[in-house]
């Protein structure tokens, strides 16, 4: 997942130069020192790329799960131990959630 997350952000940058320029100006203010998780936590831009590229081009196509218990989701009754497929791409597109 971290080499099609990689991936697609390197995309979408070179895609967007608008966007590859404010990350590369937000990663130049850090300067020459080390690379730290306190200096990485600054780089806004890139978390916003990654983020947006997760959203767009989803590492996992669906995720299996298992009712754990009876429950009801929609209006359907669901036993427990049903096996359920979620779809997070399609959830990553609504527009309702999306714009």
């Amino acid at each position: 997942t971290t080499t099609s997350t990689v991936t697609t952000m390197a995309y979408h940058l070179a895609a967007n130069p608008r966007w590859q320029e404010r990350a590369r100006d937000e990663s130049a203010r850090l300067g020459d020192g080390p690379l730290d998780i306190e200096s990485l936590e600054k780089l806004e831009t890139l978390d916003l790329v990654m983020d947006e590229s997760l959203r767009l081009v989803t590492p996992l196509p669906f995720n299996m799960r298992q009712a754990v218990r009876d429950t009801e989701l929609l209006g359907h009754y669901v036993p427990a131990g049903t096996n359920v497929v979620t779809w997070p791409g399609m959830n990553h597109w609504l527009p309702e959630l999306y714009t």
